[in-house]
């Protein structure tokens, strides 16, 4: 690749379309599309084969390759909630927590969670209370439901055991709307002020923490302090639920801010200026 864009440059040729035609000729499509699956071995409740998940080789962009996807198809999301209204979340939350989900539509979409988050935002911005509103209502049943799922995904390995896999796509959505419910809590009633370094990295974060986690150095180290403090110890295991992403979100909003510092205008195009 680099020889290729040197050789670009010498010349005067457009680089852009030498970085395609580069990418074609060695299989670079894969890197942003191509569908690689995780844990095909994974069952339903009914014993139906349901993949963990999927993404391009390229593992950061898979929220980029399914939201592509889900765009495209949103025209059906609005049909969807404009005649059945709650329904239609209702109708996409049943393939998602029950795992259902063709493992040949993975090639497109990782799984059912895209399609159904993108309709719950979507029918949460056309209610008139608005998403904060309308959870305030519910924080204490969602508060009390975290409660109950959290200690039994962490002492079943999570998605790793058969329980964990099972209640994985119910502890996401009630964790997720357990966040928003505890935000809105310490904004309104604490008073929390968030540094500003935090709001910007935010779309950052997102993009990058999968690498800080899955890859060397942190996930190497936290491993191996795991299997020295003892890996079938749950309080370690609850210990370093938090370690880990703590640490992952710190190594990308330092990451972010030294390049925003020295590089702002590759930053902005790395993050989508967001």
């Amino acid at each position: 690749m680099f020889f290729a864009v040197g050789g670009a440059i010498i010349h005067g040729k457009d680089i852009a379309s030498v970085i395609v035609s580069v990418l074609d000729e060695l299989g670079g499509f894969r890197l942003f599309w191509n569908s690689c699956i995780w844990r095909t071995d994974m069952v339903n409740i009914f014993g139906w084969p349901c993949p963990y998940a999927s993404s391009p080789m390229l593992v950061p962009m898979w929220f980029v390759r399914d939201l592509m996807v889900v765009v495209l198809i949103s025209p059906l999301v609005v049909v969807g909630l404009r005649y059945l209204r709650a329904w239609w979340v209702v109708l996409l939350a049943v393939p998602y927590l029950l795992h259902i989900w063709p493992v040949s539509l993975g090639d497109f979409i990782s799984s059912a969670s895209s399609l159904f988050f993108f309709s719950l935002g979507a029918w949460f911005a056309t209610t008139p209370d608005g998403l904060l509103s309308r959870l305030r209502r519910w924080r204490r049943l969602l508060g009390g439901a975290m409660l109950v799922l959290l200690p039994i995904m962490l002492w079943n390995d999570g998605p790793n055991a058969t329980i964990g896999w099972h209640l994985e796509t119910l502890y996401a959505l009630v964790g997720s709307l357990a966040t928003f419910c505890l935000a809105d809590w310490l904004c309104n009633n604490r008073q929390l002020t968030i540094p500003a370094i935090a709001t910007r990295a935010t779309f950052f974060v997102y993009a990058l923490h999968t690498i800080c986690i899955l890859t060397r150095p942190l996930g190497s180290i936290l491993s191996k302090a795991t299997e020295f403090l003892g890996p079938d110890n749950p309080w370690v295991g609850l210990l370093f639920y938090f370690v880990r992403p703590a640490l992952a979100v710190a190594i990308c909003v330092a990451v972010h801010y030294v390049g925003q510092k020295y590089l702002p205008r590759l930053t902005s195009i790395l993050s989508g200026g967001r």
